[in-house]
């Protein structure tokens, strides 16, 4: 005999009654399905999905900046538990704006104050500042020697 129309049957589903688990299968196939329309290869089963997100960084996960999201570190690579790591929305972010900036450029390491970094995701990382700041601090320390480099080069060009 079935059981009366409304009433869940959680006997009956994938992941039992743990709601969490339903809600990670969910996402898991959200992402999927997204990747295959834009054409990525996944290579992520389930059970790997579990262990990316454990449960302390699965409650941190939303649509928020400071919240919690997935990301290939490779974006020319496919989805696969080796090529994902977590990390914040807005570092993401940050991290795609660069990728995309320097997509058909060569990228040189920025060096400020005599450390050597490779991007300004780094730098951000290193002093703790954002952004902006981390290239408006290397446009000024680029403006402050070409400025002193030209007068030096007028003082000995004038013979002063």
């Amino acid at each position: 005999m079935s059981a009366p129309k409304g009433v869940p049957q959680p006997n009956k589903w994938k992941y039992g009654p743990a709601k969490d688990l339903r809600d990670k299968n969910t996402a898991f196939l959200k992402m999927r399905c997204q990747a295959r329309f834009r054409g990525e290869p996944w290579k992520i089963t389930f059970h790997e999905f579990d262990k990316i997100w454990d449960d302390n960084s699965w409650a941190r996960k939303g649509p928020k900046g400071w919240n919690l999201c997935m990301s290939r570190i490779d974006p020319k690579k496919s989805w696969s538990k080796n090529n994902v790591h977590i990390l914040t929305r807005s570092k993401n972010q940050l991290r795609i704006n660069q990728l995309k900036l320097f997509k058909n450029k060569t990228v040189t390491d920025i060096i400020f104050k005599g450390k050597k970094f490779k991007n300004y995701h780094d730098m951000t990382e290193y002093y703790g500042i954002s952004y902006q700041t981390a290239r408006n601090w290397n446009r000024f320390n680029k403006y402050n020697k070409k400025s002193i480099g030209n007068s030096k080069d007028k003082k000995n060009k004038n013979g002063k």
